[in-house]
């Protein structure tokens, strides 16, 4: 079957899948009016901490947006369901489990322009995708920036209704009711940015790993099940992350530690994967010296036009069009100037790849829609090759403007 979509969404796309149900997307943001549908749950995403999903999940939710990783969630829920709200809160895998109590209730108007407005007592704030990463790129906005989940309570008309609600004991709760005091038994630690590097071993152009590998540093803690990602590396390998004084001293006790895993996003971080020294973390970033990281499994293949000739699309049907493929796990891969492109999996990814169904995974512009491509041909996985010499060939035909061909 053929499957349009806009180049810029494909990531949205793929998130929206995992989304569930969705009922209306405006470029990059998307929104959805009530809770999810039973066979149709929210799917955790791949920067959010284990499990923060069950809170999005709560059957209170009336309302939900989604704009390039900064997600905001709604609920409109008696005490009973608040205090269901704030205990699974409190059981997501994160360093710091901040609730904000205010004054008031809470409105919220859809993307759409309808007069309608949700009402809700409870919001929960997770950033993640392009809107985390941008946040780690500014070190210096971070100590304001919720990078973990935030958790915001609505007091409403009645103060007193905060007298029935259960906090949980690892809660950071900032209260901002005039006259309501609320013991909060954790405090906010005082933390600063401090910087790493990675030397990949992996023979990849800066830009080519951009676009094929996710680099994550995850911190672990001894007796607790989940580790809590901290960073991505970009693509010269340099990260950055926040540690307080305490947290840098249980990484030299060995209390807790970090790991590097490099692959594609849905590669699952492993508590036993390569660690990174707290020794080579520096609170400069000019003072930084490089570690080695494991290079991951890479596979290639390479597109050409019937004739043999390159890929390159001339005239071009639209500003940045270009032919680019899609594979489950690894995600979108352009072609280089010679029509390779690059692509990492696990093996156990691989495994369960050949096992799947072939699917129309070439994308082509298309000449007739500004910014849509098709997907119009198979890549098969069995055509990848371990290397560049050994990158099965796929020949497509050339596309131009009229009726475009399909395999």
């Amino acid at each position: 079957m053929e499957v349009a979509v806009k180049r810029e969404n494909v990531v949205l796309m793929a998130w929206c899948v995992l989304l569930g149900a969705v009922q209306a997307s405006f470029g990059l943001a998307t929104e959805q009016v009530g809770p999810d549908k039973p066979e149709r749950p929210t799917g955790a995403q791949p920067s959010w901490p284990v499990g923060i999903v069950e809170v999005p999940r709560h059957a209170c939710r009336v309302y939900s947006r989604w704009c390039n990783g900064n997600e905001m969630f709604y609920f409109q829920g008696s005490v009973a369901e608040i205090n269901e709200l704030v205990a699974l809160f409190g059981r997501a895998r994160m360093r710091a489990h901040e609730i904000r109590v205010v004054p008031g209730e809470g409105k919220v108007r859809p993307f759409q322009g309808l007069v309608h407005e949700y009402e809700y007592n409870v919001s929960l704030q997770i950033v993640g995708g392009i809107a985390l990463a941008r946040a780690r790129r500014e070190p210096g906005e971070r100590v304001n920036f919720p990078l973990e989940p935030r958790l915001t309570v609505y007091a409403g008309d009645d103060p007193n209704v905060l007298e029935r609600l259960e906090w949980p004991e690892n809660a950071i709760i900032d209260c901002r009711v005039e006259g309501v005091s609320i013991e909060s038994k954790r405090q906010r630690p005082e933390r600063r940015v401090y910087y790493g590097r990675l030397a990949f071993e992996d023979g990849l152009s800066a830009e080519e790993r951009l676009r094929t590998v996710a680099t994550r540093i995850t911190l672990w803690e001894k007796g607790i099940e989940g580790g809590i990602g901290l960073a991505r590396a970009d693509r010269e390998g340099r990260f950055s992350a926040l540690f307080s004084a305490g947290e840098l001293a249980e990484l030299r006790e060995g209390k807790s530690w970090l790991t590097v895993t490099t692959g594609n996003w849905l590669i699952e971080p492993d508590p036993n994967g390569q660690r990174f020294p707290v020794e080579r973390l520096a609170a400069k970033a000019e003072k930084v010296e490089a570690v080695k990281a494991k290079a991951p499994t890479y596979y290639y293949g390479r597109i050409l036009f019937d004739d043999g000739s390159l890929p390159v699309l001339e005239p071009k049907p639209w500003g940045g069009a270009e032919i680019s493929v899609g594979f489950s796990y690894a995600g979108s891969a352009d072609l280089d100037a010679e029509g390779y492109f690059v692509v990492t999996f696990s093996d156990e990814q691989l495994e369960k790849l050949k096992g799947e169904k072939a699917r129309k995974n070439v994308y082509v512009p298309l000449y007739e829609e500004k910014n849509r491509c098709r997907a119009l041909h198979v890549y098969p996985v069995s055509l990848l090759g371990r290397d560049k010499a050994h990158a099965g060939l796929l020949k497509i035909p050339r596309p131009g403007p009229g009726p475009v061909d399909a395999d």
